[in-house]
């Protein structure tokens, strides 16, 4: 599904591309337990209505293992298609 990058998949990859989007994100991957000042609001909410993060005993967390590896590679997407890495 991952590599089919099937509609929603797509959608997702979208979506890492917003600023807003990446401040969640970069918070949830580190495992943060504190949102750092750049991070709105909204933008955790929109986070949460996207299924991108949810909250698990106070520390945030893909709300998925599939979204997980969807962020993970297209966070990486740079070093995969280097041949230098």
């Amino acid at each position: 599904m991952i590599k089919r990058r099937d509609t929603h998949i797509d959608s997702l990859w979208e979506r890492l591309k917003e600023p807003r989007v990446q401040r969640v994100v970069e918070t949830v991957l580190l495992g943060k337990r504190r949102w750092p000042k750049e991070v709105l609001r909204d933008d955790k909410r929109y986070a949460l209505d996207l299924g991108l993060r949810k909250d698990e005993n106070g520390i945030f967390k893909p709300a998925n293992p599939i979204y997980q590896e969807v962020i993970a590679r297209e966070l990486s997407e740079d070093f995969q298609d280097d041949p230098i890495y």
